[in-house]
């Protein structure tokens, strides 16, 4: 059964209420990520916001609440810095553009995988689907205006939106099996694989 999450009691308006939500979250994020989804609680974020549970709980009524609102804010991020990456790089040669995306996704993974350890492997559904969902498609979107505007150095078959769809998903979820497991081969192989794979999709 999927664990209700209620919303954040108080809408943070004033820059200190602000500060004291961004001082939990910060807290749950650490907690999360040095003490896995079970051990976090309310106690614990509390105590290393250095506030009481009386404060926590006028913005976060349950641990989940909280849990939620950190991996909103790492996806948020993540799809910012991704698309930050990315954009310079988009007139690029088609297999220029998907070094550079594959690369970057592996560097913003290795960067976070404590957190995204605990996010893939540990987590309930708990709201965090929607915003892992929410980024990937941001992605998508990027990717299917990438090819259109490069349609004439495609496969002239190639239906972008599927494309799209098929590229960002492999690029994603190989490339966090690449990041938090132990494989026989270097970074290197890594990406010229994955970049010659996805080369194949596309090009005619």
């Amino acid at each position: 059964m999927t664990d209700r999450v209620a919303p954040t009691r108080k809408t943070p308006s004033q820059t200190r209420s602000r500060e004291m939500v961004q001082r939990i979250i910060d807290a749950g994020e650490a907690v999360l990520t040095e003490s896995g989804y079970a051990a976090t609680s309310t106690n614990r974020v509390a105590e290393r916001a250095g506030i009481s549970k009386g404060s926590l709980y006028q913005y976060f009524p349950d641990k989940n609440a909280i849990v939620v609102a950190v991996l909103n804010r790492f996806c948020e991020q993540m799809g910012v810095r991704m698309v930050e990456m990315l954009e310079p790089s988009l007139d690029l040669p088609p297999l220029e553009v998907l070094h550079i995306s594959v690369t970057a996704m592996i560097d913003i993974e290795i960067t976070h995988l404590p957190l995204l350890r605990v996010i893939v492997e540990q987590v309930p559904s708990v709201g965090v689907l929607d915003a892992l969902e929410e980024q990937l498609q941001r992605l998508k979107d990027i990717c299917s205006a990438w090819l259109e505007a490069n349609r004439a150095q495609l496969r002239p078959d190639l239906d972008t939106t599927s494309a799209s769809w098929l590229m960002v998903e492999t690029a994603a979820q190989l490339s966090f099996r690449y990041v938090s497991r132990n494989t026989p081969f270097t970074r290197e192989q890594f990406v010229a694989m994955l970049v010659d794979q996805l080369g194949r999709c596309i090009l005619a």
